[in-house]
Parts: C-alpha cells; structure tokens; sequence
C-alpha cells in the first residue's frame, strides 16, 4: 500500500541539475506520470524540510514504516512501540480489524490520510514482543 496516494518519492544523490536531467529523460516520459514537484529555487529540494522530517521520522533507515503497538488503557490508545508512539493525538481512526490507523498529514500543498500499520494488543500482555504478527 502505497504511504502517499499517487506520489512516488525518490532520494538520490545526484544534484539538482544531474536529477532533473535524469527526470525528465527517463521519468516523467512514463505513462501515469504528470509532474515533477519542484520548489521556486533552482537547487533546492523538491520536498520541504518538514516534509522530509516527517518521512525520516516515520521510516526506518532503510525508508520502510515499520508498524506500531499499542494497548487500550483507561478506554484510550495507548502506542507503546512504532512510529506513532508518542503521536496517540493525531490517529483519526483505529481499525482492530484491519490493523490500520488513520492519520492526516500535510504533504506535498495537499492535506493526506494516511493508514499505518498499528496492532492494538491484549492489555494483560504487555510484552508484545512475544507475539507473533
């Protein structure tokens, strides 16, 4: 499931001009491609630095958002492992069933929903690293 609907988000080590270059010969000549996201400045970063805040926060080092943990404590969320520890305020929507939670996020000038991996646990177990996902 993709994290950003439509979006594909590319960390490269080539400079802006060498990127662009790259982009426009072999990407954006792809079918289902419409637009580069581009900032005003030549040279800068195509993401803003919140943005990529938020995508290394939530991602491992190798850019995979690992699932989140949590418990029901005195009828609220709880997160106790993951990427949305800390962060119980901004889940919109928790589905037990599915084992996603809900999140909106300002991305890219767009405002996103986002489900994320999150498995609320049995509230007697809290060794959760016990249980087998």
């Amino acid at each position: 499931m993709p994290l950003f609907e439509g979006y594909v988000i590319v960390e490269t080590d080539l400079d802006y001009v060498e990127y662009k270059s790259y982009a426009n010969a072999y990407i954006k000549p792809l079918d289902g491609v419409l637009r580069l996201l581009e900032q005003d400045v030549i040279g800068s970063e195509s993401i803003l630095p919140h943005e990529r805040t938020f995508i290394e926060k939530f991602t491992s080092s190798s850019r995979v958002i690992e699932p989140s943990y949590g418990i029901i404590q005195e009828d609220k969320v709880k997160i106790i492992e993951g990427p949305l520890a800390g962060r119980e305020r901004e889940i919109i929507r928790i589905d037990r069933h599915k084992r996603l939670a809900e999140i909106c996020v300002n991305m890219f000038g767009e405002v996103h929903r986002l489900k994320l991996s999150c498995e609320i646990l049995p509230s007697s177990n809290k060794n959760h690293s016990a249980i087998v996902v």
